[in-house]
């Protein structure tokens, strides 16, 4: 997963407007369903993946479903009234909340009320039958995934602390914060106030390892943790006890990887390679970007004279020479999105870095199950998909178009002319004609939320 989440963060410059174009989908509400602004003639539903309405467009506010739908999950009927509704519309936490977080497969979900004497909210914890586990009286709750405790913020001072279940206070709030719980060691992440620095606490607030790092992170089944040190503010690696087992003399370190290596940049450099568990280079710091090595231990990486990509192997040495603008994860089939730097327009290149579908588009997709993938033409900017030879298959004349995915194979598309958003099959026919002024992509069971006027 880390190594496809870089891979796409990698060749994101060359994708910016599908990039663009799902950002302002899902703005409304995608990370919060928030109270912030709405238009109360849209209406939001759900559409399943054989063309019907599995709830009618009654709804003000509703985020996309991108969670199991067995659970429940937000919606309003304005913009201070939020509760929870099944797959099927039916309400079964009546709304009733200023404003209200996923359950997201937990057994807790948070929400916020109006403070009675001023204009703050205050957030609370509910369980899944809508009952009220933890008053709504503070600044913010955090919960984590292993612990008996919740991170809370005072209202009123704005410290942080640790709660039980019942909102009784089990550790004072007194630190400026409280950022994280490492489930392997059972501690959690605070910062001390006066200092501004970093070190691990218990479940009963007493310091574990003293707060005396810039930053700290979580630690990992080994027993190591990135820190960083607060006067050169370089990275390194601590133990359980607070030493230093890799001293910090590392910019941009991250965590050790399924191969026992971690990313590094060499802070005079500026340069980035691998080290290993003992701090020493094992791909010597060469290279101006570098992502993480993926199961044929090939990792993508940028010539630092050039800034081309290609790959390297685990030795560090080329095996794809740096002659590309962008280069995308390579799928099942061996193939990878890729630019050409001459021309800016995208195509498909093999393991070897040959091409093998040519760059003559503006931008590409990946091959889904279904064998097609978006493209969107070079000279009309348009979107349409293509076949594994690199024809045409459905004509470029849509706005925006997403993966084909779930069972039945349903794709989202916003028509060139309105903008307004519909859904093909791979034979592109409409199981919704374009009429949604919102709409996301189905989630894995085959269900999206859409908005309509």
């Amino acid at each position: 997963m880390d190594n496809m989440l870089h891979g796409l963060l990698n060749y994101a410059g060359k994708r910016l407007l599908t990039v663009l174009l799902t950002f302002i989908m899902g703005l409304t509400c995608l990370v919060s369903c928030n109270k912030a602004g709405y238009d109360p003639a849209t209406q939001y539903g759900i559409i399943d993946q054989y063309g019907n309405w599995k709830v009618q467009p009654s709804f003000v506010s509703m985020p996309s479903i991108e969670l199991e739908t067995s659970e429940l999950f937000p919606a309003s009927f304005g913009a201070v009234s939020w509760g929870f509704v099944d797959i099927s519309g039916t309400w079964v936490i009546e709304a009733q909340y200023r404003k209200v977080n996923n359950f997201q497969g937990k057994e807790y979900a948070r929400i916020w009320e109006r403070n009675a004497e001023t204009p703050d909210e205050l957030a609370g914890l509910i369980d899944v039958e809508g009952n009220v586990v933890i008053k709504p009286a503070f600044g913010n709750l955090r919960l984590t995934s292993s612990s008996s405790e919740v991170i809370a913020q005072d209202f009123e001072t704005q410290a942080y602390g640790l709660v039980d279940y019942d909102g009784n206070w089990v550790v004072q709030p007194k630190f400026e914060d409280i950022s994280g719980y490492s489930s392997t060691v059972g501690l959690f992440i605070a910062k001390e106030p006066i200092s501004g620095k970093y070190g691990y606490i218990d479940s009963g607030g007493e310091w574990i390892i003293e707060p005396v790092f810039e930053e700290l992170n979580e630690f990992d089944e080994k027993g190591r943790a990135r820190a960083s040190d607060p006067e050169s503010s370089l990275e390194g690696f601590i133990d359980v006890a607070g030493n230093w087992i890799i001293e910090p003399r590392f910019a941009d370190l991250m965590d050790f990887d399924g191969k026992n290596m971690a990313r590094a940049e060499d802070p005079d450099l500026k340069l980035k390679g691998y080290i290993d568990e003992e701090g020493n280079w094992i791909i010597e710091p060469l290279f101006k970007e570098i992502d993480t090595f993926d199961d044929k231990n090939r990792a993508c990486a940028t010539d630092s004279d050039s800034e081309l990509k290609g790959y390297i192997d685990i030795t560090g040495n080329w095996i794809i020479e740096p002659r590309f603008a962008n280069i995308g994860v390579f799928d099942e089939k061996g193939r990878a999105c890729a630019t050409d730097p001459s021309t800016e327009l995208e195509g498909y290149i093999d393991a070897t870095g040959n091409w093998v579908i040519e760059p003559r588009f503006r931008a590409v997709g990946t091959f889904e199950d279904w064998g097609l993938a978006y493209c969107y033409d070079a000279e009309t900017e348009l979107a349409g998909y293509i076949n594994e030879n690199g024809e045409w298959v459905i004509e470029p004349k849509f706005k925006y178009a997403g993966d084909f995915v779930g069972t039945e194979g349903v794709a989202l598309v916003a028509e060139s002319g309105t903008g307004l958003y519909g859904y093909i099959n791979t034979e592109e026919k409409w199981l919704f004609e374009p009429q949604f002024l919102t709409a996301y992509p189905l989630n894995q069971d085959g269900y999206a939320v859409v908005q309509v006027k």
